[in-house]
C-alpha cells in the first residue's frame, strides 16, 4: 500500500516538473547526487556554502537575489546583512583549506555523517545548514528545516528527533516509488511545494 506522502511527492514531483524553471532544479539536484563527491572543486565548495549562509533564516527567493547581486558585483558589499557577508567572506579566504578537509572525511562511512559533521564547523553553517549544504555539494541527506519537520510531523512521524523523523519520511517514499529517486530529490521536491505553499 502507497502512503500518503508518497502520493504527495509524486504529484509535486509531476507538477514541478512541468514547470521549466522548477524541473532544473529537480535535475540539478539529481545531476549532484550522482557525481563522486571527491570531484568536487574548492569553487564549487564555496559558491554552494555562500548559497546556504544566504538562504539560512531568509525566504529563498531572497536569497536568491541576494546571491545575484554577489554574483554579478563580485563584491561582498552587494550582501545586505553584515554576518552573512563576514562568513562569505572567510569562505573567499579559506575554501581550498575547507575542500582538504572535508575531503579527509570523504568515505570514512556510508551514512556520510563525518562529512556532514565537518560542514558542522564551517561559519554559519549549523544543525540544519549542514545538511543543506552537504545536499548540494552532493551528499544524499536530507534536511530537518520547517517545511519538511511539519510534513513529516502531520504524515505522523516521530519528532523527538526531527532529522530522523524527516529522513524517516523521506526513506519510505523512497522505498514506495522503488529507489526510482535518491533522499536528496525527494528532499528538494517536497520543500519546493512547500515553499511555493502548495502544500
Amino acid at each position: 500500500m502507497t502512503r500518503p506522502m508518497t502520493v504527495v511527492f509524486l504529484a509535486m514531483l509531476d507538477k514541478l516538473e512541468s514547470i521549466p524553471e522548477y524541473g532544473a532544479e529537480i535535475d540539478h539536484v539529481r545531476t549532484m547526487l550522482s557525481k563522486p563527491l571527491r570531484e568536487i572543486t574548492a569553487d564549487f565548495l564555496f559558491q554552494q556554502y555562500a548559497y546556504v549562509v544566504l538562504c539560512s533564516y531568509w525566504k529563498e527567493q531572497y536569497a536568491r537575489r541576494e546571491w545575484e547581486k554577489f554574483v554579478k558585483t563580485g563584491n561582498a558589499d552587494a550582501i545586505s546583512n553584515i554576518r552573512k557577508r563576514a562568513a562569505i567572506m572567510q569562505g573567499v579566504t579559506h575554501a581550498e583549506e575547507w575542500l582538504t578537509n572535508l575531503k579527509r572525511y570523504i568515505g570514512w562511512d556510508h551514512e556520510a555523517e563525518y562529512e556532514i559533521c565537518y560542514l558542522d564547523t564551517l561559519p554559519m553553517i549549523g544543525p540544519v545548514t549542514r545538511y543543506h549544504l552537504a545536499r548540494n555539494i552532493g551528499i544524499d541527506c536530507v534536511k530537518p528545516d520547517r517545511h519538511l519537520i511539519r510534513l513529516a510531523s502531520e504524515a505522523g512521524y516521530e519528532m523527538k528527533d526531527p532529522q530522523k523523523g524527516v529522513e524517516a519520511m523521506c526513506r519510505d517514499i523512497q522505498k514506495d516509488i522503488n529507489n526510482a529517486e535518491k533522499l536528496g530529490t525527494i528532499d528538494v521536491v517536497l520543500w519546493r511545494a512547500c515553499n511555493l505553499r502548495w502544500i
